[in-house]
């Protein structure tokens, strides 16, 4: 199916990741993009894309994007999200990951849309490789918080060493 968007792309790539239909996510992704598969490790190709989503959708898991937002200029466009990814027929107590993405498609010759750079690991791969490697080994990277102060609303994105367990616990 061709994505008419950048966001018809992303409903398309979530379908598919949830489905588990490897094909249908390579088929949303030009054959030289590259993947962030984690902060300091990037997979690139057609071949290594493959490998990699063969592993990542064994693993059940299911992507929810959150909020969104488009940035496009001349057939390029910068998608940015906030999204989830949660277990599938997960434990109660088991938690699922929020993430901020950045991802850049482009417009082919059959004005559908593919993906060309996808980093779903959005700031962290800013951080120091190890420290950031670490983190994620240890606990979810990051925790988002919702926070309602005099009526107005403010979303944090924050380490979970700036959180006191106490206030992450009822």
């Amino acid at each position: 199916m061709v994505a008419n968007s950048p966001e018809h792309a992303v409903e398309l790539l979530d379908q598919a990741f949830n489905e588990g239909d490897l094909e249908a996510v390579l088929g949303l992704y030009e054959e030289a993009a590259v993947v962030v598969t984690e902060p300091g490790k990037s997979a690139r190709g057609t071949a290594e894309l493959r490998s990699f989503f063969q592993q990542a959708l064994q693993s059940g898991s299911s992507a929810k994007q959150l909020k969104t937002h488009v940035i496009e200029a001349d057939g390029v466009a910068l998608f940015l999200s906030h999204w989830t990814l949660s277990p599938r027929d997960a434990d109660p107590g088991v938690v699922s990951r929020t993430f901020m993405a950045t991802t850049v498609f482009r417009k082919q010759a059959d004005q559908g849309w593919k993906a060309l750079i996808d980093n779903s690991f959005g700031p962290l791969v800013l951080g120091p490789e190890q420290a950031v490697r670490n983190r994620l080994d240890q606990q979810p990277p990051w925790i988002y918080w919702r926070m309602r102060n005099q009526g107005r609303h403010y979303d944090l994105l924050l380490a979970p060493s700036q959180v006191p367990l106490s206030r992450l616990v009822p």
